[in-house]
């Protein structure tokens, strides 16, 4: 899990893209998810394949929360606060 999570810091790859960057952490994220449904919880699988259940479990929750976050990261107010901590960024990295 530290991993998983840990791929959220992928974020900062693109600071002018947010959806890309957003979308490349999640993913990192999923992969991670995955990988660790496939190695750690193959017993939770039942009679199904382990990959299709690991597949399933995390990715239907994984794109909902994906869908979630970048809707209200898109709201106005959110938006203008992103753009707002890029450009404090973009100043403090040019000092």
């Amino acid at each position: 899990y530290p991993i998983a999570f840990g791929m959220l810091g992928l974020a900062g790859i693109n600071r002018k893209n947010f959806v890309l960057s957003s979308s490349i952490a999640i993913f990192g994220r999923f992969v991670m998810h995955f990988l660790s449904g496939i190695i750690f919880f193959a017993d939770s699988a039942g009679d199904q394949h382990v990959v299709l259940y690991s597949l399933g479990y995390n990715g239907t929750y994984l794109v909902a929360e994906y869908v979630i976050c970048i809707v209200i990261a898109m709201l106005p107010p959110m938006k203008d606060l992103v753009n707002r901590l890029q450009r404090t960024a973009d100043l403090e990295m040019n000092r």
